[in-house]
Formats: C-alpha cells, sequence, structure tokens
C-alpha cells in the first residue's frame, strides 16, 4: 500500500476473464469500533472482480447473523438492508466524480454520481434495471438458544462502464486504471456494520471518501 492524502492506497489487478477466476477481494477492513463485527455477531465479505473488455463484474460473497432485504424498488435507501457496494471511478474522463453502485440483497439498487455525497444525481430507474443483479441464498438460519444464526450469500452483477460514464462510449475497457473502494454495510440491522476493501480514515462512518479510495488496474 502507498499514503495518499492520509490513506493508505491498495492496488489490484482485474483480469480479463470470468468472474468465477477474478481477483479475491477482502471487504473486512473496519475503523470504526462501535460499528464493527462483534464476537457473537461476525460479518465476513469478499468480491471476485473481473471484466470482459465491456463490462466489469462483480462476485460477492457475504456470510452476517442477520439478513434484511426489505427495499422494493430502484433507489431506495438499499444501504438500510443488508447491503454491498462498489463506488467507482475514471479520472481519466472525470477527474473529481465518481459513480456509486449500492446494491440490496433484494436485489434493488442505488446508483448516483457526483463529487461527494452531497449533491448527487441518481440515475433513472430504467437504466439501472437494465444491470443483471443475482442474489442466491446459500444459508439463512434463526438464532436459538445455545447457538448463533446467521445468513450467507452471494450477489453478482455486471456493470457495463461506458453507460454510467465510466470509459469512452464503444472502447475496450482493457488497460484502464479505475479508483474506487468495495463496501459492506446495514445500516437498519440490529448491529449496524460497515466494512470496506481500501482503508477510510475518518472519524465515523463515511464511504463517500473519495480520497481513500484505492486503485483497479484493468487487464489489456
Amino acid at each position: 500500500m502507498v499514503a495518499q492524502e492520509g490513506c493508505f492506497v491498495r492496488t489490484i489487478k482485474v483480469p480479463r476473464r470470468d468472474v468465477l477466476e477474478g481477483t479475491l477481494v477482502p471487504i473486512l477492513e473496519s475503523p470504526w469500533p462501535d460499528y464493527g463485527p462483534q464476537p457473537l455477531y461476525p460479518v465476513a465479505a469478499t468480491v471476485k472482480v473481473a471484466h470482459d473488455g465491456r463490462n466489469l463484474n462483480f462476485l460477492y460473497h457475504v456470510v452476517e447473523p442477520e439478513l434484511r432485504r426489505m427495499c422494493t424498488h430502484h433507489n431506495d435507501a438499499v444501504w438500510t438492508d443488508s447491503c454491498v457496494e462498489a463506488f467507482l471511478a475514471n479520472p481519466a474522463i472525470n477527474e473529481k466524480e465518481y459513480v456509486n453502485f449500492e446494491f440490496s440483497a433484494s436485489t434493488y439498487a442505488l446508483v448516483g454520481r457526483g463529487v461527494g455525497r452531497a449533491g448527487r444525481t441518481l440515475y433513472d430507474v430504467g437504466k439501472i434495471a437494465t444491470l443483471p443483479i443475482e442474489f442466491h441464498l446459500l444459508r439463512n438460519t434463526a438464532a436459538f438458544e445455545g447457538m448463533d444464526g446467521g445468513s450467507e450469500w452471494t450477489l453478482s452483477v455486471s456493470i457495463p462502464l461506458a453507460e454510467f460514464g465510466l470509459a469512452m462510449p464503444g472502447s475496450d475497457i482493457g488497460g484502464l486504471r479505475l479508483k474506487g473502494n468495495f463496501y459492506k454495510c446495514g445500516d437498519s440491522l440490529a448491529h449496524p456494520h460497515y466494512l470496506m476493501w481500501n482503508p477510510v480514515d475518518t472519524a465515523k462512518p463515511e464511504f463517500h471518501s473519495p480520497q481513500c479510495f484505492g486503485i483497479l488496474e484493468l487487464e489489456a
């Protein structure tokens, strides 16, 4: 890792191959003790990342003590559900703006763009609906006396970068050098948590921290 404005910046190589063979990225950093995983409420998340020349492909894997899937529309408050996220920027196209892709385990998403948390412009729900989001529940058991319950699930999605302003139309995305971060959260869970791939150096939970984005190098 290298330092950048007080943050450590990690770099990953994103291969041109099937996402099942993609780079495995841990989403385990928890810099805010009041909102971190607890011994009785463990949370673990990873994402595999790959590309196919047009789409950036993600396969998230999550284990958490509670599954919440209350959102019923795109651009709902998906961060209140069991939620995984990818924030992405292409400095070669726009030095300041980034796009936040936030996915509820209900398969509804919120997607916006802007330079920070305030004043973000949300994408049309019709455009978001074109994203192929797939959720698979692997395990979901309730807690009972003497044993802990918990859920295990995966979520996959393919993001056509050009359609969200992150690549030039008609271009091959191989060779791009993006900035971004991956997150796991659940604001309305019984025990809220906030996890990330690249560390964020803020006093309280704040995913909108582009100064702490890592680097994604897409294989040519």
